[in-house]
């Protein structure tokens, strides 16, 4: 990893910082990126024709349909042309949500959002929230949650806890094939423990989707007013987790 991490310090990350985007997620994305060695700039929708000069695009959490409104079809072809081309893509929440080919978030309730998306990295449909217990609400912490997640490599003593507030899990459409697909960590805590981070080739182009917010530190949740037990949960096994996502990157997304 060390020889990786040498290569990673003079990566370009570009972060998306339009509207939709959370306070929250934007700055602890971009201070994750920065301590792990990324040269790393904000960037607005206005601005998307200079996504060719990075090597990994991250579109944090916050609101999908917003990144819709301000990006439209023409932002997502360039986007979607820059992992095509051998661009790569972080999609947390938010922007997880946004890379699926189709969205079903909260059927049945008064914050319903469903429908199919142009960037369309995953060909299937990325789906939530996943704990019917927590009532999830924009703009809140009543709806966070310390989602208890495993590496798809690891066993049971693996696991740890990470931020969540209204993440998805990823379903394949039918018959649909892609490229290098894994499943990188699995809920433990969701039935029938459906995938919470994936990765997977979309043209010469590198994707890792998110549903969770291993970005986000205790620190930050705390501030940001978090419940107690969410807290509590998390403090125990941030350091893990914020290795294994950094692990993630560092590997994955490593220039040959």
């Amino acid at each position: 990893l060390i020889h990786f991490y040498k290569r990673m310090k003079k990566m370009q990350v570009f972060v998306y910082s339009d509207e939709g985007v959370s306070p929250l997620c934007l700055a602890e994305t971009c201070r994750f990126f920065k301590e792990i060695g990324f040269s790393v700039l904000e960037l607005k929708h206005d601005e998307i024709g200079r996504i060719s000069e990075c090597d990994i695009f991250v579109m944090p959490g916050g609101r999908d349909l917003p990144y819709l409104e301000k990006l439209g079809k023409t932002g997502c072809d360039v986007i979607r042309k820059f992992v095509e081309s051998g661009g790569n893509y972080i999609g947390l929440c938010a922007g997880a949500y946004f890379a699926a080919h189709n969205v079903l978030f909260a059927p049945g309730t008064s914050l319903e959002v469903k429908g199919t998306r142009p960037l369309n990295l995953f060909p299937g449909t990325a789906y939530g929230p996943l704990y019917p217990e927590v009532q999830f609400e924009y703009n809140s912490e009543l709806g966070s949650h310390a989602s208890f997640i495993r590496p798809e490599d690891g066993g049971e003593s693996c696991s740890f806890y990470v931020y969540y507030n209204g993440g998805c899990s990823f379903r394949l459409d039918r018959s649909t094939e892609i490229c290098d697909l894994k499943v990188q960590a699995v809920y433990m805590d969701v039935k029938d423990r459906p995938p919470a981070i994936i990765t997977f080739k979309k043209g010469r182009g590198k994707v890792l989707l998110s549903g969770v917010h291993p970005e986000v530190s205790y620190e930050a949740a705390k501030k940001e007013g978090a419940p107690k037990s969410v807290l509590e949960n998390i403090n125990k096994t941030y350091p893990s987790a914020r290795e294994f996502f950094k692990n993630i990157i560092l590997t994955y997304f490593h220039k040959s």
